[in-house]
């Protein structure tokens, strides 16, 4: 073999170990800037949530799972919508079952409780509170395709269940399961569910009728 021919397999070897050199380092990279994602994804939940809400504690979550079955990923609206707002982490959503698909979106300031659609009319829904606030837990009020009254509520640790006074001024005891509990029959007035902190509190979930027509303009009033 000639000493050029030598030269250039020599050559051509430098190449070949220099591109492997860059390929390594390159996934090396991509591997570390992947794993620092997945760091920061960890801290954008506040740790105080975890402490209210057992259903976003890492170490209920494979109880959880199997209490609930399969898990179902977030309406992709709502994903979107949520993933463009600081304060939440729309990927620790956590998926809590029930008669209608429920999540919880945990974040650094602020926590949600999203349904799905309902009905062949619905649209999904949601509605969010700072960490601060969530200590009393929260409530979303809906209707279904008939007008029935829906409320669903994110209820902390402690609660069982909930006391629900009706429209009639009947009340009844509602579970809470994977901190959320669904109301999906009467007409609800009150939901009576104890705070993060131990005390009682009452809140309003009654729909409001809606306003009378307006009369039209130049009538007179008998």
């Amino acid at each position: 073999m000639s000493k050029r021919s030598k030269r250039s397999l020599a050559g051509l070897a430098i190449l070949v170990v220099a591109a492997a050199v860059v390929i390594v380092a390159t996934a090396t990279a991509a591997s570390q800037h992947h794993g620092v994602k997945l760091r920061r994804s960890a801290t954008h939940v506040a740790p105080r949530l975890g402490q209210m809400f057992a259903v976003l504690h890492s170490d209920s979550l494979s109880a959880h799972s199997a209490a609930v079955g399969a898990s179902q990923p977030l309406p992709p609206n709502v994903e979107v919508g949520m993933s463009t707002l600081p304060g939440r982490d729309v990927g620790s959503a956590v998926f809590t079952g029930g008669t209608y698909p429920t999540w919880v979106v945990p974040g650094s300031t602020e926590v949600c409780l999203v349904i799905g659609a309902i009905g062949q009319r619905g649209v999904p829904g949601s509605t969010c509170a700072p960490v601060v606030d969530a200590e009393a837990g929260l409530t979303l009020m809906t209707e279904t395709d008939s007008g029935q009254p829906l409320v669903l509520g994110l209820a902390p640790n402690g609660n069982a269940s909930v006391k629900v006074t009706y429209a009639d001024h009947t009340t009844a005891r509602i579970p809470v399961s994977n901190n959320v509990y669904e109301i999906t029959s009467g007409k609800p007035s009150t939901v009576t569910l104890t705070i993060a902190s131990g005390a009682p509190i009452t809140r309003s979930v009654a729909m409001s009728p809606p306003p009378p027509p307006s009369a039209p303009a130049g009538s007179a009033t008998p």
